[in-house]
């Protein structure tokens, strides 16, 4: 009986998530910002698709920290280790507004990329 209730959640869970991802594609290019949480930053971000949105996010005062597009691509490309994404991200919430220009310092080094 339990064995049926927790893959009942896990259906539920995963229809969700899929009815979400559809509702995304749907309207992906109308999407210009996006509100996600983050479990390694343990906080919600703001993902800006434009510098306008972004700018506009500011202007709103959005309290969660708000990053580019590109800098989210960025991070993701340079796989930049969890504690570099947190220290990024105790910047940026300290001074909003701020963006990242130069974060190769915080690049996984060989070996040292399997806490991503």
């Amino acid at each position: 009986m339990i064995i049926d209730y927790v893959k009942g959640l896990e259906e539920l869970r995963e229809r969700r998530q899929n009815d979400a991802l559809n509702i995304i594609e749907q309207h992906e290019d109308s999407i210009t910002a996006y509100k996600i949480y983050s479990k390694i930053l343990d906080d919600y971000i703001w993902i800006a698709v434009t510098e306008r949105e972004y700018q506009g996010l500011v202007a709103e005062g959005i309290k969660e920290v708000i990053y580019t597009q590109e800098e989210a691509n960025e991070l993701m490309a340079n796989k930049v280790s969890k504690d570099g994404l947190r220290a990024i991200h105790k910047i940026k919430k300290n001074f909003p507004g701020a963006s990242i220009q130069d974060i190769s310092d915080l690049f996984c080094k060989e070996g040292d990329c399997n806490n991503l």
